[in-house]
């Protein structure tokens, strides 16, 4: 896995709910393990679908060490 982008359907609205919902609302169509991925997690639209990234945490410190130079 290297980047999903998603728009699962979370009944939450609050954005310590969605942080908490996305990862699972989505387990089951990720190749990976939730808790090696990191979740980016946009506003929910009025039909409750969420805008979501998720990426390999080391794809995340790749980008990161590549920033620092």
């Amino acid at each position: 896995l290297r980047e999903v982008l998603a728009r699962p359907e979370v009944p939450a609205r609050s954005a310590q709910k969605l942080r908490q919902l996305v990862p699972f609302a989505l387990e089951e169509s990720l190749a990976a393990d939730v808790e090696s991925l990191h979740f980016a997690v946009g506003r929910p639209a009025a039909d409750r679908r969420v805008p979501v990234a998720a990426v390999d945490r080391a794809r995340v410190a790749e980008w990161l060490a590549a920033l620092r130079g």
